[in-house]
């Protein structure tokens, strides 16, 4: 059994039963990382509260068989970390294209700017779009980005996606 104590942001959380959920996290120990959470969505659960927050907050992480969050803690500084539609269109766009157990720093930096935008992450992802066309009939004026088709849309051929999720307006 491995236990790990670290900062995090939680990015997304997800009911996953009646009472359990699934949380997805960027760690400054690991990068991006889903761990189950028992009771997350119960009455009574304590974690909960510091769970529901655009700031850091740490989190006592333990891997048996799989990766379980068992404690955290928010940050006393999260209190500047407005959880703003920008700002949780950052996190969405994170967890749909960051991989998985890799730390990145730009990353993890990017997270800690209260003030980052979904912009500052297409930089930081190495995302540029100044010389993308779009991906359905190749008109260099770049509207959307699909983070599951990993391609850049005009709005006219975003209009024929809509119906998936994951498309962010540039």
């Amino acid at each position: 059994m491995k236990e790990v104590v670290t900062s995090a942001f939680v990015l997304d959380f997800r009911s996953v039963s009646d009472n359990d959920a699934l949380v997805t996290l960027y760690t400054k120990e690991g990068g991006l990382m889903r761990a189950r959470m028992k009771s997350g969505y119960s009455l009574t659960s304590k974690l909960m509260p510091h769970l529901q927050t655009t700031g850091p907050v740490i989190v006592r992480l333990v891997e048996k068989n799989t990766l379980r969050l068992t404690d955290a803690l928010s940050g006393v500084d999260s209190a500047q970390y407005m959880a703003s539609p920008e700002r949780l269109s950052l996190f969405s766009l994170l967890c749909d294209v960051v991989s998985a157990d890799i730390f990145d720093a730009e990353v993890w930096m990017l997270l800690m700017n209260p003030a980052s935008t979904v912009h500052d992450a297409f930089a930081v992802l190495g995302l540029n779009h100044s010389h993308a066309h779009c991906g359905h009939c190749g008109s260099p004026t770049i509207d959307y980005f699909c983070a599951p088709l990993e391609q850049f849309y005009c709005a006219r051929c975003s209009l024929s996606l809509s119906f998936i999720s994951g498309m962010y307006s540039l």
